[in-house]
């Protein structure tokens, strides 16, 4: 397991008594609250939440009959993320055998890249401007990658937008706990953060990923030819 069980965080063991588990709040429910440490009342009051929602649980027996059946599984930090990833060799430029229009050049392999990326997120896209009540229709709408005599103020849109990439998949496939198996509302608020822990995680690295691609070397160096030749264009209508 990654971080400490609700039983570490009182200092108790798993077969403790309610009454024991009671006791063990209060002492440290003293010792560690915010007003008994000025020094640092940040972590004291981080610290106390902890304790609280340990607590909250591990006194009420029907919770601590379900949080034992699953604290395997909800105290684990790894989240795997298989779904929709993004194969990390077009990363170098190993991937494309030239700086050109040709099946295997650069503009062909990342014009197909950027396609496919658009395709797996189009399905979301309704569901997510909705969620997103957005005010714009263009503001889920991504430029296309183009070719090596695209316009440059194209090039620069796409650039622009997409550095900008946020996924409209929900992830929501990914969510360790069914919320319907909850027996009250305070567990499902403890299984929906745990759920959404691993949905923003799966959200930060597919945006990552993408974004890493208009950062690269290779992208930049595209874009530096296309600024030198949008100087050329400014300075011939001078």
């Amino acid at each position: 397991m990654g971080k400490q069980t609700y039983y570490e965080v009182l200092g108790v063991q798993p077969d403790a008594t309610t009454e024991e588990i009671k006791k063990q709040y209060r002492v440290l429910a003293l010792k560690c609250h915010p007003d008994k440490n000025l020094d640092n009342t940040e972590k004291a009051a981080e610290t106390f939440t902890l304790l609280q929602e340990a607590y909250s649980v591990l006194s009420d027996p029907k919770e601590r009959a379900w949080y034992d059946r699953h604290k395997e599984t909800f105290h684990t930090d790894t989240v795997d993320v298989v779904d929709h990833s993004i194969d990390e060799s077009f990363l170098t430029s190993d991937c494309y055998t030239g700086f050109d229009d040709s099946p295997t050049g650069f503009y062909t392999v990342y014009r197909n890249l950027f396609d496919e990326i658009l395709d797996v997120e189009e399905p979301h896209k309704a569901s997510f401007a909705e969620l997103a009540k957005s005010k714009n229709d263009d503001d889920d709408k991504y430029p296309r990658f183009g070719n090596s005599t695209t316009d440059v103020a194209e090039v620069k849109a796409f650039y622009d937008r997409w550095l900008a990439f946020s996924t409209a998949i929900s992830f929501a496939h990914l969510n360790k706990y069914d919320i319907r198996e909850a027996p009250n509302r305070r567990v499902v608020r403890l299984m929906e953060k745990e759920n959404k822990k691993i949905r923003d995680e799966a959200k930060k690295n597919r945006n990552s990923l993408v974004q890493n691609h208009e950062k690269s070397k290779k992208h930049l160096v595209r874009l530096e030819v296309f600024n030198a030749l949008s100087e050329d264009e400014d300075d011939e209508n001078e």
